[in-house]
């Protein structure tokens, strides 16, 4: 009697397997595939939204406020910031723009902000003169309030009255910046931030000596008028 040989059971299932596999990679690829379609449409569709608002003429300046400025003219800060009306709200950089406003001697800090009305809002902090510092042969500086020396003197120009004027101070640099520092600075400045200044005409400072104060003559501030 001959033995049967039955059919091979497995045959379609590794078929199937095999099927369902590739299914699965197709699938996973198709939706790589459409992920990538998205992004790039996406992509390109940020593109072009922000050319278009960044070089419509409808976001352009409408109006610029300018706050904080008392020695500096408006003018000037507008000129600085290189800023007109035709420029579009949302192109300009304001980082840079901080930048150059604060290039100019008289301007501590810059804030630039945009506004939904196309407003654009400037705040200026100047710097607040407190002395007049005579080093050497080099030209007379104006110290702010901090302490620190933030431009030359001219007395043409710079409309400062009543101020101090500090001799014996040595200048230093630091970070590439000049600055003023040491025991006898501190103890001038700490006199200077602590008491009412307006009729002291001159610190003198001397590393040996200390500090020596010169008032003015609150009696005789003018000279009397001959006859």
């Amino acid at each position: 009697m001959s033995k049967k040989i039955k059919p091979n059971r497995y045959k379609a299932e590794t078929q199937k397997s095999n099927n369902t596999g590739s299914n699965s990679v197709n699938a996973i690829c198709l939706q790589s595939l459409m992920t990538f379609i998205f992004i790039m449409a996406l992509s390109l569709g940020s593109i072009f939204i922000y050319d278009f608002l960044t070089q419509s003429d409808f976001l352009n300046i409408k109006k610029i406020e300018i706050s904080g400025t008392k020695r500096v003219l408006k003018k000037d800060i507008l000129k600085l910031a290189d800023l007109t009306f035709e420029k579009n709200i949302l192109e300009i950089n304001l980082f840079s723009i901080e930048k150059r406003i604060i290039s100019h001697p008289w301007v501590q800090s810059a804030y630039v902000k945009r506004n939904l009305d196309s407003v654009l809002s400037i705040s200026i902090v100047e710097h607040e003169p407190l002395a007049i510092a005579k080093i050497g042969n080099l030209a007379d500086l104006l110290i702010n309030t901090l302490g620190r020396p933030f431009k030359e003197y001219n007395p043409q120009n710079d409309s400062v009255k009543n101020l101090p004027v500090i001799t014996g101070l040595e200048l230093s640099s630091s970070n590439n910046l000049y600055v003023f520092n040491g025991t006898l600075f501190n103890s001038i400045m700490g006199f200077l931030q602590s008491n009412d200044c307006d009729n002291i005409r001159q610190i003198m400072g001397n590393k040996n000596t200390g500090v020596t104060i010169v008032t003015r003559d609150i009696y005789n501030q003018y000279p009397l008028e001959e006859p």
